[in-house]
């Protein structure tokens, strides 16, 4: 089962991502700051990081930075309702961006595409 660590210091955008992507038949991982994301990172790496740019303890920047100097590496989505900050996080190599509010539509078809799910798991998947 692929692993998703999602670390977001808002609880309701936490449980809301959990929810979505534990339907679509994913381990999940969960952490309320970047210090816990990074240790669970550590402990058990991921297949792929949804990750708040702003929060306390630890950002999403900080936490880039020290995820980059490992050698495994998981695809990362950053989300931000600051718009300044997702550019920089692209340039860190960060592989998807989004604002806040973020549509679930978007972020779990690039965990489907990204993780190769079975799309019949999706409940956004596109009928035609």
């Amino acid at each position: 089962m692929k692993q998703i660590l999602i670390i977001e210091d808002d609880p309701d955008i936490l449980e809301s991502f959990r929810m979505l992507l534990s339907d679509i038949g994913c381990e999940i991982q969960t952490a309320g700051n970047g210090q816990q994301g990074l240790a669970a990172y550590r402990d058990n790496p991921p297949d792929l990081v949804i990750l708040d740019v702003l929060m306390p303890v630890l950002d999403g920047i900080e936490f880039v930075r020290e995820i980059t100097k490992e050698k495994n590496t998981a695809f990362i989505i950053a989300v931000s309702g600051k718009i300044e900050y997702l550019p920089m996080m692209k340039m860190m190599g960060v592989d998807e961006i989004f604002t806040k509010p973020v549509s679930p539509e978007a972020i779990e078809r690039i965990v489907v595409e990204q993780l190769k799910l079975d799309n019949m798991q999706s409940r956004y998947r596109e009928t035609g």
